[in-house]
């Protein structure tokens, strides 16, 4: 008896550790497929055409992205992780700057209580991910949902910019990239 107890325990532990290995191991994986995205979309990959199917490869089909506001970050980091079962969720807390309208007009963050008006602060955008187990997909799982347009840091927004200020044919469009351009450098220098 004494070492029928001895074997059940071992499998009791065997089990439990393989779980938590496991668990590990998809918390891994998760933040893995999170961060990479996060970091696609930062550099611009999702605004370009050309570079978004590397991106497209950790969300699912019918994740439907809006491309403006274009959210203008610092930098980001992972905030909250959490694995149940065959789902994921994964709280994003982005640097926020300022933002970019489908207009091409950027708005720095403001606050009013603590700066004087026109002062670019920087505050949190805190945005959810939601990840399902596939059998498909980069390490088996994958983005089905989030809940915020596209992200890029200051510099590739200066980029991006200086792009659409070159190769607009919309007049407006091609004001507001210089006017935005130069109001999105003056708020970097007074940082």
């Amino acid at each position: 008896m004494r070492y029928c107890s001895g074997f059940m325990l071992a499998c009791v532990l065997f089990f439990s550790c393989a779980g938590w290995c496991q668990s590990n191991s998809d918390r891994e994986s998760v933040r893995r497929i999170v961060l990479r995205y996060c970091q696609l979309d930062a550099e611009g990959a999702l605004i370009n055409p050309g570079e978004s199917f590397e991106v497209r490869k950790y969300i699912s089909d019918d994740v439907v992205i809006r491309k403006f506001p274009l959210m203008v970050i610092k930098g980001f980091s992972v905030e909250h992780l959490i694995v149940a079962n065959d789902t994921a969720t994964v709280v994003i807390d982005y640097e926020f700057f300022g933002q970019l309208n489908d207009n091409l007009t950027y708005k720095p963050i403001v606050d009013l209580r603590e700066k004087a008006p026109g002062q670019p602060v920087t505050g949190d955008l805190q945005v959810e991910f939601k990840l399902r187990r596939t059998k498909a997909g980069a390490s088996g799982w994958v983005i089905s949902a989030c809940g915020s347009g596209f992200h890029m840091t200051i510099d590739k927004a200066i980029a991006f910019l200086k792009k659409e200020q070159n190769s607009s044919s919309n007049p407006t469009s091609k004001f507001n990239a210089v006017e935005s351009l130069s109001l999105l450098k003056a708020s970097v220098k007074r940082q």
